[in-house]
């Protein structure tokens, strides 16, 4: 695949999902998800989506942070995060109805269970997203993430992001000031992702994260816990039934270790990886501002 269908597969699968199209009388392994899905009871989809939440859960809950450092006023810094995830072998199957392995819905292209579709063989997902850091009072700052409504099409409707969180400082706590100390604090986030009428996931982390800087390098690391919901809705092909899945993420928790470099003044390029239920790579490009007498790092 090109870099840049990569770079938006998750939302392509999303789109795939909610487009209205015919159903084939067999199955056919080049076949868009739609047509895949359509072919599912409820009983099935929730095993046949369940990779798809864990993957867009742990996307969405990476790149919160590249140092452990709070801005203070009128300090800030924005940039674009992006991330892929690793689709585990365990992720390429689920167990049918018919207590049968079969495909899910990143497995073969051909399902090895008569009568299920197959996946869309695809190892991993990539996202991305922009994100906002404002300093305030008391070692305090608020993150924000936020896409707006973009119109796909008259069927699909809108997509949208929306996050916002919080982290405050640890260190700032110690008795007695140790410049020689890694920084140490902790933060949430909660984020909205929503397709129309047809999907909408609800994403939340709490993390805490220790960082030590030295001119131009900041090395991180990171502890977390996370959750993902989502609500997926479509109607089984050749009928007028509606189903609704409900399905959660599988990923709960995570390790993250990273580096940040300086590469020009105010910019900055951070590269971690996240060890948990899925494993993820994050990239960030960031532009960063502290008031003067106060380390850019």
């Amino acid at each position: 695949m090109t870099s840049f269908y990569k770079l938006f597969t998750i939302i392509s699968f999303i789109f795939l999902v909610a487009t209205n199209q015919g159903l084939a009388q067999t199955f056919d392994p080049e076949a868009d998800l739609t047509t895949k899905l359509q072919e599912l009871a409820e009983g099935n989809a929730v095993g046949y989506m369940q990779p798809f939440a864990t993957a867009l859960g742990t996307a969405i809950n990476s790149g919160l942070y590249h140092t452990a450092k709070i801005h203070r006023i009128p300090g800030f810094d924005f940039g674009l995060r992006a991330m892929v995830v690793s689709i585990p072998t365990e992720g390429l199957t689920f167990t049918s109805t018919l207590g049968s392995e079969s495909s899910s819905v990143f497995g073969d292209k051909v399902s090895a269970t008569t009568g299920l579709p197959g996946g869309l063989d695809i190892s991993n997902v990539f996202f991305a997203v922009p994100q906002v850091t404002i300093g305030l009072f008391m070692g305090t700052e608020i993150n924000i993430r936020y896409l707006p409504e973009i119109e796909i099409s008259n069927d699909i409707g809108t997509i949208d992001l929306t996050g916002f969180g919080i982290s405050h400082s640890l260190d700032q706590y110690m008795p007695v000031p140790l410049p020689l100390l890694p920084q140490l604090s902790v933060g949430y986030m909660r984020q909205e992702f929503n397709v129309g009428d047809i999907l909408s996931s609800t994403h939340t982390a709490f993390n805490i994260r220790l960082s030590k800087s030295v001119p131009l390098l900041t090395v991180y690391l990171g502890a977390q816990i996370e959750s993902t919901d989502m609500d997926l809705t479509y109607t089984v092909a050749g009928t007028t039934t509606e189903v609704n899945v409900s399905l959660e993420g599988d990923n709960s928790f995570r390790y993250t270790g990273g580096l940040r470099v300086t590469v020009f003044p105010l910019i900055g390029i951070n590269v971690d990886y996240s060890a948990g239920e899925y494993n993820v790579v994050n990239a960030g490009l960031t532009f960063s501002f502290d008031p003067p007498g106060i380390p850019i790092i």
